[in-house]
């Protein structure tokens, strides 16, 4: 993730979806964002939405106002999320996520440090799951997390939820590959994959998260259809959708601090 793209369409979906998990009183919500330097491209520009209050703000006014008042002030800084309150109760790493293996362990180990039970945390590398074309070593290397890094949150007993941009592929059959090899990585899980139109959530739920989880992903694929669609992972692999194409009834938001 880059301060680049704070704010963007993508990212607006992604604090609603988060600030779900971070209302609940069942799961814990830690955000790595697997930080990474601006790179003056123009990823992150997907700002329109911003200009179309009629069409957008509902899904959630007060993250709206907040992130409408930032980028009209030219300022794009993932420390907002923290400072206006977008995700209760959460807690934030902002390291800088580096190409060296053990120094991006190290910093996984350090943020979960401030755990009191295991929770859901939330990986926000800029592009998802690494490929077999990357390498730990490989210059792409922190835009994307690792077997090892997924695994090493996993044994520590806390749940999974993986930011994953989509290649130019079809969509359906590739979620349900990496859902596959998450599978090889972590062992069997209560899985559900939020969808949206550039990008999907990836998330793996503990069995003790699974009820909640699961709710809570289905909800939110709801609230924000349709341009979002949640799916829960069934036990033959194959991926159902919900229904989502209504709000959810008491769909829980939180209240910004002024």
């Amino acid at each position: 993730m880059k301060d680049q793209y704070f704010g963007d369409q993508t990212d607006f979906i992604k604090y609603g979806i988060l600030q779900a998990f971070a209302v609940s009183d069942g799961i814990d919500l830690f955000v790595h964002w697997t930080k990474t330097p601006n790179d003056g491209s123009s990823d992150g520009s997907r700002t329109k939405y911003l200009a179309k209050p009629n069409l957008w703000r509902h899904f959630n006014p007060p993250i709206f106002d907040v992130l409408k008042c930032e980028l009209d002030a030219n300022r794009r800084s993932l420390h907002a999320v923290e400072q206006h309150g977008f995700l209760p109760g959460a807690a934030f790493c902002f390291d800088e996520w580096h190409r060296q293996a053990q120094s991006r362990v190290d910093s996984l180990a350090q943020f979960l440090t401030l755990a009191s039970r295991p929770g859901l945390v939330f990986l926000d590398p800029d592009n998802g799951l690494n490929t077999p074309a990357v390498g730990p070593q490989s210059p792409a290397a922190p835009k994307y997390v690792f077997p090892e890094e997924l695994r090493y949150v996993w044994e520590g007993g806390h749940s999974l939820a993986i930011y994953q941009h989509y290649p130019r592929v079809p969509r359906l059959p590739y979620l349900t590959s990496q859902l596959a090899r998450l599978e090889s990585i972590i062992g069997r899980y209560a899985g559900a994959v939020i969808n949206t139109s550039h990008v999907a959530f990836l998330f793996c739920f503990q069995p003790d998260h699974a009820e909640i989880g699961l709710r809570i992903a289905r909800e939110a694929g709801a609230h924000w259809a349709p341009h979002t669609l949640a799916y829960v992972l069934g036990d033959d692999g194959s991926l159902e959708p919900t229904v989502a194409h209504t709000r959810a009834p008491g769909f829980e938001q939180a209240e910004l601090p002024l």
